[in-house]
């Protein structure tokens, strides 16, 4: 009987070894096996533990307090910028501050300001002490870099950094120039 005993001993030891690199202690085995029984009476007994949410996340960030800038809800963006890291950036963002495709959107979609321009800025992080009354507020709003979008729709608004081409830009303000608070 011992040497039956073992012979079971050194298979354990054997298959321990050469499955995990080294021998595993019998407390851990214990633990996998509990482990395994628990997970099959789980789902022996008809529990379904929905993985897919527990496991889901969800890297967006909204902002929760819209940026408190229009007292009328219509469209207005206001991108910061600083004029001088214009050299570093990417090209397809620098691609950005001159594109026709974006101008003539916000031409189309931002009200019309007081003054009679447009509701839309693009101005360096210096300057912003000029801008029109409309901007002031949201100009004053918290950024963690340069250049920083913000828009808003007058109940809902976005501030996130400048995205990296002008599609990009476009899919993020589509539903903010184009909801029915207009």
């Amino acid at each position: 009987m011992q040497k039956q005993n073992e012979r079971y001993r050194g298979c354990v030891f054997y298959y321990s070894k050469h499955l995990n690199g080294e021998r595993t202690s019998m407390m851990s085995r214990v633990r996998t096996r509990l482990m395994i029984v628990v997970t099959l009476l789980l789902w022996s007994s008809g529990c379904q533990i929905p993985w897919d949410q527990l496991l889901k996340v969800d890297h967006t960030t909204i902002d929760p307090a819209p940026p408190a800038v229009v007292t009328q809800p219509q469209f207005r963006l206001l991108i910061i910028e600083e004029t001088a890291d214009r050299p570093t950036l990417p090209a397809e963002q620098l691609g950005i501050f001159t594109s026709t495709t974006l101008r003539d959107y916000l031409d189309q979609h931002c009200v019309t300001l007081a003054d009679g321009s447009h509701g839309y800025r693009i101005v360096d992080q210096d300057d912003v002490a000029n801008l029109p009354a409309e901007f002031q507020a949201t100009a004053k709003l918290k950024r963690d870099a340069t250049p920083w979008l913000y828009c808003t729709d007058g109940t809902r608004g976005l501030s996130t950094p400048l995205p990296a081409d002008v599609d990009e830009l476009l899919a993020k303000i589509r539903p903010y120039a184009e909801s029915d608070a207009r």
